[in-house]
């Protein structure tokens, strides 16, 4: 980007950095989770595009652009009166995204080239090293050529796929990790931990707030439970409904404030609290 003034001009930023943001902007996939597949905010070609919505819903806004055209979308009550429930998703986004579809419902869209310094990689997710190949922990980025990152080794995974680490991350691991991701490279810490596994909930985290909202996949009430705990489990809850299913356990969430509760065989259980709000 060049910042003009009369007749100097700066650079603020390489234009392998801009394009690496604005490629970023483009991924869909990246907003899934929060907006589902299909929302506003993804279109038939390239197209980089972020949202904000004010606290209390008072406001949004959406802004994206094309190699052609750049689209900025206010919206908003002029007294400043909430707008229950719409979000830049659903407020701004869907002009935004009808904007967009009509101003290149005659001319294609055109995606900007790469700079001749980029090369395609495939990272894994926790580690930050390349892999050879697409992997389940893998992503796919564009990287300077000067700035690609250690392949990944044999040493740096068990059997499993886990990523093995080494003393310095026992604390860690013991305490925060989640372990079917990762163990420890450190044969005594694998024998304790299998002797004496801790039961530990993952999702949801404790004494967390959840609020059903209707920009949400599902109203956003579907919660995955889930535990690094290497044994046989089970979930539970007086006050939600839990389906079972391929192994995995979901939550259905209603207003109000719940306990879910995490067993082991031998009689052992833990708890979280969670509290379930609706827009």
């Amino acid at each position: 980007f060049l910042l003009g003034q009369a007749r100097k001009q700066t650079r603020i930023t390489s234009c392998r950095s801009t394009w690496m943001l604005a490629e970023t902007m483009t991924n869909n996939a990246a907003r899934t989770a929060a907006f589902g597949a299909n929302s506003n905010l993804r279109l038939p070609f390239p197209c980089a595009v972020k949202t904000g919505t004010s606290t209390d819903f008072r406001d949004n806004w959406c802004l994206g652009f094309t190699a052609e055209f750049t689209v900025g979308v206010w919206v908003g009550n002029l007294d400043n009166t909430p707008m229950r429930g719409i979000s830049g998703a659903t407020g701004a986004g869907s002009i935004f995204h009808a904007a967009m579809l009509r101003l290149h419902r005659d001319q294609p869209a055109k995606w900007f080239s790469p700079p001749p310094d980029m090369i395609a990689c495939h990272i894994h997710r926790h580690t930050g090293k390349r892999l050879p190949g697409g992997t389940e922990h893998a992503v796919n980025l564009m990287l300077p050529a000067d700035r690609i990152p250690l392949p990944s080794g044999r040493d740096d995974f068990d059997s499993r796929g886990r990523v093995l680490l080494d003393s310095r991350y026992d604390k860690w691991l013991a305490e925060c990790a989640d372990r079917s991701l990762f163990t420890s490279a450190e044969p005594h810490t694998q024998d304790a931990y299998l002797n004496w596994a801790p039961l530990r909930i993952m999702s949801p985290p404790r004494e967390t707030s959840y609020m059903l909202d209707p920009d949400l996949p599902g109203q956003g009430k579907y919660l995955p439970l889930n535990t690094d705990f290497p044994g046989k489990h089970r979930w539970s809850s007086t006050t939600l409904k839990i389906d079972h299913r391929s192994g995995n356990s979901t939550a259905t969430l209603t207003p109000g404030k719940h306990t879910v509760t995490l067993s082991d065989l031998a009689g052992r259980s833990t708890t979280h609290s969670i509290i379930v709000e609706e827009l």
